[in-house]
């Protein structure tokens, strides 16, 4: 008995209608994009001295190392949002 020349092109048909089933695969669920916080430190605003009416020499050396201290307060609390906004970025990803 000889074979039908279709059973070769059901062969093919159905074969490619399996391959192309199994590599289906349902959409990936959106990724819900990470909530910004901002550390409570870099949301307050910097705070910085100022002199009375009559400064004296004592007034002004006080004035500047307290200046000094807020000054690196302010600075840290700028890097330490900066770094969060930079961790927040690469963990999103493209």
């Amino acid at each position: 008995m000889r074979p039908h020349r279709l059973i070769p092109l059901a062969l093919i048909a159905c074969a490619s209608m399996t391959a192309a089933c199994a590599s289906w695969r349902p959409a990936p669920a959106p990724r819900r994009p990470p909530s910004l916080t901002i550390p409570a430190a870099a949301a307050r605003p910097c705070r910085i001295a100022t002199l009375g009416e009559a400064p004296g020499l004592a007034d002004l050396e006080a004035a500047y190392i307290v200046r000094g201290r807020q000054l690196v307060e302010c600075d840290l609390a700028r890097r330490l949002a900066v770094e969060t906004l930079e961790a927040l970025g690469a963990s999103s990803g493209p």
